[in-house]
């Protein structure tokens, strides 16, 4: 197989995922409102799925390595499928606990299986594209057929309430629509994801094996660019956590008394669009500054931490409408940079466990700016807990000067790049 056409068989795969996620995840708090929960028992129920992830991160990514991407990630769907029907059968507390549950045991079984199924078939395709360009490729695709997801929630919260229709029924609908969606995929991913490699069966033993081979990726981590990589992860994720969990508060202050549910659908199909864009624009970047990843990764953080302080002192609807759309899209740029950066670290046999590593210490991250939020802005106020975390950030940036991120490239080796 070509890289361009795995490029275009794995972005379509990927965005069909992100198509099933974005019909419910901009509607997955107001459902449970409307379900009757209370705000205690709503942190509760989004507690039990960030515990889930990590219970089940690791131990993942490491089995993905012994058994095989293919059949982990057809686990992960799985997952994801029976907590939709238990939020279709079981609409009550207890039924939303289990139903998260079973969603983070599907986002933990997802990251470490088919991005690493990727970087291996696409080491071995013909072709001379580098991984970069072709992780931007599949990022533009993805994110299109993501947007659509996003777009068909909107529309179906959007008339469904002009029309009258009660917001539950409207839910409903979204989550039997996504599970279509989803074991659709299921056949999909089943019968077109082939892998290179042999893996073992499942059997038993292969849990008990799961503390050998996290301790194999753990030590690749010890390696000069990763564990710089995953010092940034940590220093610049709270922020960008802080932004994603918090921004709602910000709009509905701004916003008054108008009503503002339908957009919640619209920003996320515009993110998924301008993720697509900035994934492109990352590829322009790269070939402009000589591949030198690590300086693409600091102008993109850069431009992410103003913008985070202009957000900070936005005091008007649109405009913070508009600088959070711009700082969603700045967080794509570069993204594709630092998977090459990761991936061509990393060996196949512990390609999974290491990406799994890498997506537990971005959930870490990620709690920590919950917690320095949730805090701070009860102490200082939200606007300023968010300039703090930037500075935090900016900490953070400096790293990617590093020369284990930007190698002299001398003119003949960066056209041997540029040719593959």
């Amino acid at each position: 197989m070509k890289r361009i056409e795995l490029i275009r068989l794995y972005g379509f795969q990927m965005g069909w995922g992100f198509f099933s996620t974005y019909l419910i995840l901009p509607i997955l708090t107001p459902l449970f409102l409307a379900m009757g929960m209370s705000m205690p028992q709503l942190g509760m129920i989004l507690a039990v799925m960030g515990l889930s992830v990590m219970l089940f991160e690791l131990p993942t990514g490491s089995l993905a390595d012994q058994i095989g991407r293919k059949k982990v990630y057809l686990v992960s769907l799985t997952m994801a499928m029976t907590c939709y029907v238990v939020l279709l059968v079981w609409q009550s507390f207890y039924g939303a606990l289990v139903a998260m549950f079973l969603w983070g045991a599907s986002q933990a079984l997802f990251s470490g299986s088919l991005n690493a199924w990727f970087v291996e078939c696409f080491n071995q395709a013909e072709g001379t594209m580098s991984l970069q360009e072709g992780f931007a490729r599949i990022a533009t695709r993805a994110g299109l057929i993501g947007a659509l997801g996003a777009l068909c929630c909107a529309l179906v919260v959007g008339s469904g309430e002009y029309f009258g229709h009660h917001d539950l029924d409207l839910y409903r609908g979204l989550i039997l629509l996504a599970l279509l969606s989803s074991l659709l995929l299921f056949a999909f991913t089943k019968t077109k994801i082939r892998e290179n490699r042999v893996f073992d069966r499942f059997r038993l033993s292969n849990i008990s094996q799961i503390p050998s081979q996290l301790s194999l990726g753990i030590k690749a981590c010890y390696s000069p660019s990763l564990w710089r990589l995953l010092l940034t992860v940590i220093l610049l994720t709270p922020i960008a956590s802080a932004i994603e969990k918090y921004w709602p508060v910000r709009l509905e202050t701004l916003s008054g008394d108008m009503s503002v549910g339908w957009l919640y659908g619209l920003l996320m199909a515009l993110i998924m669009l301008l993720g697509s864009l900035s994934a492109r624009i990352t590829t322009w970047m790269t070939q402009f500054l000589n591949h030198q990843l690590g300086k693409v990764l600091l102008i993109a953080s850069l431009i992410k931490l103003s913008l985070v302080m202009l957000l900070a002192l936005s005091g008007d609807l649109l405009l913070f409408v508009s600088l959070f759309l711009l700082f969603n899209f700045s967080i794509g740029l570069g993204l594709s940079a630092s998977a090459q950066l990761q991936h061509e670290a990393v060996e196949d046999e512990v390609r999974s466990t290491v990406d799994s590593i890498f997506s537990l210490t971005t959930r870490f991250g990620g709690v920590i700016g919950s917690l320095v939020c949730g805090f701070g802005a009860a102490i200082i106020g939200l606007n300023n807990t968010w300039l703090l975390l930037a500075a935090m950030g900016l900490c953070g940036s400096y790293i990617f000067l590093s020369p284990e991120f930007n190698p002299k490239v001398i003119a003949k080796d960066r056209q041997m790049i540029e040719q593959g």
